[in-house]
């Protein structure tokens, strides 16, 4: 029997990759960059010079690229994720009615009795 060789997956794992941009990044950058294309085409069916429409869309562009690329940079691949998730959690807890805890109190209580 002849030894068999195989093939070994190493990337298996890994996050997507795609020019230094991890994750969700790459999704913000394409759709960021279609909706300068959007753009650029609404504009030129308006009728505005194609000078200008040019400038707009290539400033959009570069405006996308860089903030993405400092999200990349800032937050790396789930930090913007935890970092949205943590937003949402409430600081306190408030209760203004405390019946509730009374009530939470007296269930103790019973437990105990019997």
């Amino acid at each position: 029997m002849k030894g068999r060789s195989f093939r070994i997956n190493k990337g298996v794992n890994k996050p997507m990759e795609f020019k230094g941009l991890k994750a969700q990044y790459i999704w913000y950058m394409a759709i960021g960059l279609g909706v300068s294309l959007l753009l650029f085409s609404v504009l030129y069916f308006l009728g505005i010079s194609l000078f200008f429409n040019a400038i707009i869309s290539v400033g959009l562009c570069a405006g996308i690229y860089l903030w993405v690329f400092r999200l990349n940079k800032e937050y790396g691949e789930h930090g913007m994720m935890k970092l949205l998730a943590r937003r949402q959690v409430p600081m306190s807890i408030r209760i203004k009615n405390r019946s509730y805890i009374r009530n939470i109190k007296s269930f103790k209580q019973q437990d105990d009795v019997k």
